[in-house]
C-alpha cells in the first residue's frame, strides 16, 4: 500500500544517436533499498524500450552517487563518458 521506487523513462533522439530509451530518474526508498525493486524497475524499463524498438538504453548518473554507479554496473550497464553540466539562470523580467 505504499510507494517503494519510481522510475521515469522516456524516447530520445539526437542528431548523434539513434532512437533511445532514456532513464530520466531512478529513486528507490531507503528503507525498501536492496530488496530487488530497483532491478525489476530496470528491467521493466528493458522491456518498454523492447516495444519501442530502440536501439539502446541510457542512463545519466551524477558522479557523486557512487552506489548508482555500482549498482548501474551490477545490472549490465558500462560507463561510456564522463561529462560537466553548466547552468544559467535566465531572467524572466528583461
Amino acid at each position: 500500500g505504499k510507494i517503494a521506487g519510481w522510475i521515469h523513462v522516456f524516447l530520445s533522439i539526437t542528431p548523434y544517436t539513434d532512437l533511445v530509451t532514456e532513464v530520466g530518474g531512478l529513486v528507490i526508498n531507503d528503507a525498501d533499498r536492496e530488496q530487488g525493486i530497483g532491478r525489476m524497475l530496470i528491467q521493466q524499463a528493458e522491456q518498454w524500450a523492447k516495444s519501442k524498438q530502440t536501439s539502446a538504453v541510457r542512463i545519466r548518473s551524477n558522479v557523486k552517487r557512487v552506489e548508482s554507479h555500482i549498482f548501474y554496473k551490477a545490472v549490465g550497464y558500462e560507463e561510456i563518458k564522463k561529462q560537466v553540466n553548466y547552468f544559467k539562470s535566465i531572467p524572466q523580467d528583461l
